[in-house]
């Protein structure tokens, strides 16, 4: 189990190292709306040139404080560079059940929310606060 867990956070660790000379993943991005994925809110996002690689980790940030609500991860690619992204860590639980609560009535986006790629240290730290909830949950 944990070789096969270092394996599996490698990997997540490798796939996300992206090159920096992409500028625009280093812009914010705004969701275009939610969307019900298999019983979990999805956040829908939109990049102007580039396409975000499947499995990238984004912040969600409250744009008026700058406090990261969680981290989603693209799961799907569809057309017109468009990505959904599920939770990956739901750092402020209420924010995330607001949105399941409404998504199936109110697609909109949330307002006053942007995203940001995870840089490759964030990652690396993202990699260790899993590893210490898995560790305390043995």
């Amino acid at each position: 189990m944990t070789r096969w867990l270092g394996r599996a956070i490698a990997k997540l660790i490798a796939r996300n190292a992206i090159d920096s000379s992409f500028a625009e993943y280093n812009q914010r991005l705004y969701p275009l709306g939610v969307m019900d994925r298999e019983g979990t809110v999805a956040l829908r996002i939109q990049m102007q040139t580039q396409s975000l690689p499947l499995d990238a980790l984004l912040n969600v940030f409250r744009e008026s404080t700058g406090d990261i609500l969680g981290v989603v991860q693209v799961v799907e690619l569809l057309e017109q560079r468009i990505a959904v992204c599920t939770p990956h860590d739901r750092r402020m639980p209420e924010f995330w059940d607001g949105l399941e609560a409404r998504m199936r009535r109110d697609r909109t986006q949330p307002e006053g929310v942007y995203l940001t790629l995870l840089e490759i240290d964030q990652a690396q730290e993202q990699v260790l606060r899993i590893l210490d909830a898995w560790r305390n949950q043995r």
